[in-house]
């Protein structure tokens, strides 16, 4: 019997830049799936669904911030290295 494993589980070190924007646009996609499912439930059960609205905008705000981090570090020209402790330096 051969496991396969999921798709967002595997491993991005050895990806290109085009296979990790065809991931990330996968992961966004899959979010927006989730998003959507959960409204769905929520509206079956009666829940508010400004509980929902909620956790999207706070999403929305990392995301933000996240794809803000990679923009900075890839246009960086400053060489940056992990030390033993896990802090960055540059």
């Amino acid at each position: 019997m051969i496991l396969v494993g999921y798709w967002w589980n595997e491993p991005i070190d050895t990806k290109g830049i085009d296979e990790l924007e065809e991931f990330m646009v996968a992961l966004e996609n899959l979010k927006k799936n989730v998003t959507t499912r959960v409204d769905e439930l929520s509206t079956l059960n009666g829940s508010s669904s400004s509980n929902s609205t909620m956790k999207i905008a706070r999403f929305g705000a990392e995301d933000q911030f996240l794809n803000q981090v990679a923009i900075d570090y890839c246009s960086s020209i400053v060489p940056y290295e992990l030390n033993s402790s896990g802090d960055g330096q540059f």
